[in-house]
Order: structure tokens, then C-alpha cells, then sequence
């Protein structure tokens, strides 16, 4: 099924239009914000030598919808932007970050068709900087339906099938259309704890280059309640049949947890699968680090192992006051080839509020990166990230933020060290 990427946006569109209109939905609760973005940079290249200031102006919408009635349920949150440069510095570009999400039933407890709809913003190589030219725009779309063969109070199984594409502004060449299908047992052993199988299968195909794979991954699941909060798992074995090179296969898991304890806040998240690098982690819960994108080297076309753990830490000080530590690492093992990239990165921050209801911040932010380890292209930086923040709500409609931000690079070599300095300014309106 081949969905051009212009028509990603208007399936997201016309999906808003039906379910507005459609009568099993009582009401629809809907947010709009409108908003600007002035941010002047003293080096918009990122660079040792041509340093050159710039302005730069970002017009943005942010639409938050949902719904829930008796047979649908309807997520859509989306910011739409629109971004300039006042001296031409990079071309204007329009970004779509954002998910959607719709599940109608077709038969009463039986027969569902589910949406899912997500934009997002990735790098497309891991070791320049995070400018517009080394970024892409990346649509995913897939719809399908979902059967539950058995359902009682303490098992039930279902199964679906569904058909997806993926679509690139710049990596024409990881454009790809997806068919699968699943199968899936959950078993409710207690109120507090939950298990099961599932096994899918899956076919992929890069409508622009001569490449598919086949895949079959089955995992056993298990999630328990918490007095305070919630630990989930799953685990199984991922198997990659590619129509060029050796079958793959390895271990496959993800780990959720999270739980709060008076004043202190802990979560950790880890995550590991066999995909290409036109998959995201989207659907996970990951928060990032040093405002970059998650996903790295989706220029590439190629079968990788990627792994990312992010472990997170809250302490509120006091009522107006509190910090936070992100730690994490992840990995992109391109299949077959050296040419890997490692990231550690963490987030430290401390925010207040002031008795002039302003808050204040002050966040530090470190990133290692490590590309192509021992080969002749290997390269490691270090970058370090100082921001100050001042934002305040003036009306439940109206809010304004400022940051001033510093952000220095070390690379391998001169040539990969910059200094960046920079002030941004953002007006929020919501209706």
C-alpha cells in the first residue's frame, strides 16, 4: 500500500473530519495553541571557522484532541511549524511532530479497526550538528484491523493484521510498506499482575530500492501494578530473513518501571530490537537527552541492532522548587558494518518557582558520541549544553518563555569544535 508522504497529512486531516462528525462520539475535547519562536544564534553553521549570526523565526500550531464514546476512541496531538532564517542562512522548512490514534469498533467487543498516525523529526547522521540540513522529516502511518477471539475475565486472545508505510522528506531510499500480523494470549493472574504471549511476523519493502526482509519475532510479556507504580516486560527473540545477506536473529526486550515514593520520582526505561534504521523509537517512553533528537542515521539503509536505556530521577525540594537527572545510552549496530554510533549523554536540572510566579531554570546537558570505532573513520565528541530559562503564564491563554543557551563541542579534531551562543524567545496563545 503506497501512501505518497503529502498524503500522510491529509489522511491525518481527513481522519479529523470523520471523527468529528461521527455520532458514537458524545464530545470531543480540543486544545489549539498558537505561537512564535525568535531565537538569535552568534553561529547558525556550528562552525570552527565561519561563524555567522543569524535570526531565526518559527510560526507554530499545536492541535490537542480526543475523544472517547461507546464505540471509538480518538487521540490526535500534533504541533505543525513553519521555520525561517532572516538571513537566508538555511533554506525555510516545515516540521509535524506529533501522534494520532483512532479505534473504532466494528462488532461489539469482537472487531476493531485501529489508526495510528506519527511525524517526527530525526537526525540523519549521527556526528554533525543538529542544524536543518541534518535533519529529516519522518511520517508513519498504519492501519489495520484487531479480533479478539476469546475474552473472559482472566484470558483472552486476539489477533490483527495490519499494513503500514514510511515515509521520508530527504532518505527517498529508506521509504518503505509494511504488511504483518499478530497473534496474542494475555492471562490476568491477579488485579495487580498481568502475562502473556504474542508472536508476529512481518514483511517490509523499501518501495525505492530493490531491498524487503521478512521478520518473525516472539516474546513473553508480563506487567505488575505497584503500590506506587508500575514495572513491565517483555522478552523474546527477533529473526531477520533479508532478500540479500545472512538471516539474523538475537534477543529482543523492553522494560518499563516507575515509581514515586514521597518526594522522589525514579524511572527507567530500556529498550532493545533487531529493525532497520528506518524505525523509530517513538513508541517508546523515551524523554531523550541534550534536546537531540532520539533516532540518529536514518540517511542509511541497513539492517541494525538498536539499544537505548534512560534512567530518570525527580526530587521535589520544596513546593516551588525541585531537580532532575536523566542518565542514558543507547546504540545504532548497523548490521554487517563498522560503522556504529554509541551515545552517553545526561540531563541535570533544577527549576523554581519565584514568589513573582515566574519559573526559573537552570539545566545542564552532556552527550558523548562515538562513531566507528576502531576504523580509520572513527570519531568521538564530546558536547556540553548550559541553558537558563525564565518562562511565566500570564492568563490561563497566554504564556511567554526565554532561554539562553551555550553550547560547546569537542571533536577528533579543530575542524569539529564549535562554540554556539544563543537567545530564544516563544509566545504561546491558547484558544
Amino acid at each position: 500500500m503506497a501512501i505518497p508522504v503529502n498524503k500522510t497529512v491529509g489522511f491525518l486531516a481527513v481522519n479529523v473530519s470523520l471523527i468529528w462528525g461521527f455520532p458514537a462520539l458524545a464530545a470531543i475535547q480540543s486544545e489549539v495553541s498558537v505561537g512564535v519562536i525568535e531565537e538569535w544564534i552568534d553561529n547558525v553553521y556550528y562552525s570552527s571557522f565561519d561563524r555567522r549570526h543569524d535570526l531565526s523565526t518559527e510560526v507554530y500550531l499545536d492541535l490537542n484532541m480526543n475523544s472517547v464514546g461507546e464505540a471509538s476512541q480518538f487521540e490526535l496531538g500534533y504541533r505543525v511549524s513553519h521555520e525561517n532564517y532572516m538571513r537566508d542562512s538555511y533554506d525555510n522548512v516545515n516540521y509535524m511532530q506529533g501522534n494520532g490514534a483512532l479505534s473504532m469498533q466494528l462488532l461489539p467487543r469482537r472487531l476493531f479497526w485501529n489508526t495510528d498516525v506519527n511525524s517526527s523529526v530525526t537526525l540523519r547522521d549521527s556526528i554533525s550538528p543538529d542544524s536543518p540540513d541534518n535533519r529529516d522529516q519522518r511520517h508513519f502511518l498504519s492501519t489495520g484491523l484487531d479480533y479478539t477471539l476469546i475474552s473472559s475475565r482472566t484470558n483472552s486472545v486476539s489477533a490483527s493484521a495490519t499494513v503500514s508505510a514510511t515515509r521520508f522528506r530527504e532518505a527517498d531510499t529508506n521509504n518503505n510498506n509494511r504488511k504483518s500480523a499478530e497473534i496474542a494470549w494475555n492471562h490476568v493472574f491477579s488485579p495487580l499482575v498481568n502475562g502473556g504471549l504474542t508472536c508476529s511476523g512481518e514483511e517490509a519493502d523499501f518501495v525505492d530500492s530493490d531491498v524487503y526482509y521478512e521478520t518473525v519475532r516472539c516474546q513473553v510479556n508480563a506487567s505488575r501494578r505497584l503500590r506506587n507504580g508500575l514495572v513491565a516486560v517483555d522478552l523474546g527473540k527477533r529473526t531477520i530473513n533479508p532478500n540479500r545477506g545472512d538471516t539474523l536473529d538475537g534477543l529482543s526486550y523492553s522494560v518499563d518501571f516507575s515509581i514515586e515514593e514521597g518526594r522522589h520520582r525514579y524511572s527507567l526505561n530500556s529498550y532493545r530490537d533487531l529493525s532497520d534504521t528506518s524505525v523509530g523509537l517513538s513508541d517508546q517512553d523515551f524523554v531523550g537527552g541534550g534536546n537531540l533528537p532520539t533516532d540518529v542515521n536514518t540517511d542509511v539503509l541497513a539492517l541494525t541492532v538498536r539499544k537505548r536505556t534512560e534512567f530518570g530521577y525527580s526530587y521535589t525540594l520544596t513546593a516551588s522548587s525541585d531537580i532532575g537527572l536523566l542518565l542514558y545510552r543507547d546504540s545504532d549496530d548497523i548490521y554487517d558494518s563498522n560503522l556504529d554510533t554509541d551515545r552517553e549523554g545526561l540531563d541535570l536540572t533544577f527549576s523554581r518557582m519565584t514568589p513573582a510566579d515566574i519559573r526559573a531554570s537552570v539545566t545542564y546537558s552532556f552527550v558523548r558520541t562515538e562513531y566507528a570505532f576502531s576504523t580509520p573513520s572513527e570519531s568521538v565528541d564530546y558536547l556540553n549544553i548550559y541553558e537558563l530559562g525564565l518562562s511565566k503564564q500570564f492568563s490561563p491563554h497566554f504564556d511567554v518563555s526565554g532561554v539562553l543557551s551555550a553550547e560547546v563541542r569537542n571533536g577528533e579534531t579543530d575542524f569539529q569544535d564549535y562554540e554556539a551562543y544563543s537567545i530564544r524567545v516563544d509566545a504561546a496563545y491558547t484558544f
